[in-house]
């Protein structure tokens, strides 16, 4: 009955977008386990919103569809691999693909479809693929009541609506490197272990999507670094290998490390925000308001996590908090919203309990979400008119 209900989400997904999302969100929100078919046939009924976009020249994907026409003569993968490093790599406005080999990789394979459009339907599945199965992973029960029934609702509504649509159909790097970082953070919160081979491997990919990801790696091997009084193996040696490899990236890639400081530099310097950041400000705050919370609620069950995940998720909290003045901040807070939207619904439902916090959570969410969707609604969906959207929801994606 799984598969039969999570093929019949997909085909209805495919046929009929929105009667597909409909149909999935109810399996995904009643079902005790997670249902991975359900959860593609709601992100398959979002593909109209990337199969429609027509990128501005102010987009990430007016550079990759630049960079995508001048890769288009190179023959093979290899071919291409080997033209990154050389020293006559493609560059269009600054992307050479040397700090981002897997995405480069993927922009080429793209550029052989001849559709940019496939890039982003692509990035926006994955994106709310996993923002759905993160929640559905945590929430896993074996009775499911009011209580799930509503965190679940709500925390799939909250991670879409707030996922800013706009952003994944323009620039995917940044999102499939967070999205694995994110799958990574979910499989934290259910076990205990922070840092295995399988995890640092999938860190290293997420890596070579995009530089940011290094960050995220670097603060959970701090974690686990700070939490092993008792384990010898990670106290001795993880620190080792960390020191190893940072030699090793500055000895034979020092242009990655260099792309990340410069890129870092620019995030914090006073002038980032151009005129923008008066305005926004208000909202940033309150984002941090409302992840502040959802950390105090995680915090509380701190007994019931394992030291390295509480301090993986802490460091990220304090990166969050620490870059609230700066336009670093719009660039961190998109991931920092999941990650601690994820392991504040993991808290209530190995409570069991609807506190005010959570109520303060709900409130100030619905409250700040909808005020910033009415006050810049371009920032979260792609370019279009009302009746263009309605009709990615009712076609059948083929069309």
């Amino acid at each position: 009955m799984v598969v039969i209900l999570g093929l019949m989400a997909i085909f209805l997904s495919v046929v009929f977008p929105m009667g597909g999302i409909i149909f999935g969100a109810a399996v995904i929100i009643f079902e005790k386990k997670t249902n991975i078919l359900a959860i593609l046939g709601i992100a398959l009924g979002f593909v109209g919103f990337a199969m429609h976009y027509i990128y501005l020249p102010t987009d990430d994907m007016f550079r990759y569809i630049a960079y995508m026409n001048s890769i288009q003569s190179v023959n093979g993968i290899s071919e291409f691999v080997s033209q990154i490093y050389s020293t006559t790599s493609v560059s269009e406005y600054g992307l050479n693909g040397q700090t981002w080999p897997l995405s480069a990789v993927l922009l080429f394979i793209i550029s052989k479809t001849a559709d940019y459009r496939l890039l982003s339907a692509v990035t926006v599945v994955l994106s709310i693929f996993v923002r759905l199965f993160a929640i559905a992973k945590v929430t896993e029960t074996d009775k499911v009541d009011a209580l799930t029934i509503f965190i679940r609702t709500f925390g799939y509504f909250s991670l879409i609506f707030m996922m800013t649509l706009k952003l994944p159909v323009s620039g995917f790097r940044w999102y499939v490197a967070t999205d694995i970082v994110i799958l990574l953070m979910a499989s934290d919160a259910l076990n205990k272990e922070l840092i295995t081979i399988p995890k640092l491997f999938w860190s290293v990919v997420a890596g070579l999507f995009h530089p940011a990801a290094w960050v995220y790696l670097g603060i959970k091997v701090f974690a686990a670094i700070v939490s092993s009084r008792n384990n010898s193996f990670v106290k001795r040696w993880l620190p080792l290998f960390a020191v190893v490899a940072l030699g090793v990236v500055v000895a034979f890639h020092s242009s990655l490390v260099g792309n990340v400081l410069n890129q870092f530099a620019a995030y914090v310097s006073g002038d980032s925000f151009s005129g923008t950041f008066e305005w926004m400000r208000k909202f940033y705050v309150g984002w941090f308001i409302i992840v502040s919370l959802m950390f105090s609620r995680f915090y509380l069950i701190r007994q019931d996590v394992s030291k390295a995940n509480l301090y993986n998720v802490e460091f990220n909290y304090l990166l969050t908090g620490l870059s609230l003045p700066f336009f670093l901040f719009q660039r961190i807070y998109p991931f920092a919203w999941v990650m601690l939207t994820v392991v504040w619904i993991f808290s209530v439902v190995k409570t069991k309990k609807f506190t005010y916090i959570d109520l303060a959570v709900v409130i100030l969410t619905l409250v700040i979400g909808f005020t910033y969707y009415w006050t810049a609604p371009g920032n979260f969906l792609p370019p279009t008119d009302l009746l263009s959207y309605g009709k990615m929801l009712i076609t059948p994606i083929w069309r």
